[in-house]
């Protein structure tokens, strides 16, 4: 896999996929994925570490020096490795989200096999 992290160079563009009216900062603290506020700022600074590590086949190493480098924070590997693991459920909860704005669940009750 090429790494490009030029992609999240472009956040406005990857965040306009994000759930509507999913709020961001509020279920990351509902979640325990955000707690305090020290090198990352924000919970969509968490969520583009995460994707940068998850979606784009970065090494912890590599996506440190990545936000390093691009200003987004400043942080060893093994702290973003102890943010991602905390992050787990709060990332569940957005794909869960975007998948069902995805998914058209018919109404009615399944009336099971005639």
């Amino acid at each position: 896999m090429t790494i490009r992290p030029e992609i999240l160079d472009h956040w406005s563009e990857v965040s306009a996929w994000l759930p509507a009216g999913f709020d961001l900062e509020a279920t990351a603290r509902l979640r325990g994925a955000f707690t305090r506020v020290r090198e990352i700022k924000n919970a969509e600074t968490l969520l583009r570490l995460a994707l940068a590590y998850g979606g784009l086949g970065m090494s912890l190493r590599e996506t440190c020096a990545w936000a390093e480098a691009g200003g987004i924070a400043r942080l060893s590997d093994p702290s973003l490795l102890e943010r991602l693991c905390k992050a787990a459920p709060w990332l569940g909860d957005i794909v869960a989200t975007l998948i069902a704005e995805q998914t058209k669940v018919p109404a009615g009750r399944w009336a099971g096999y005639r």
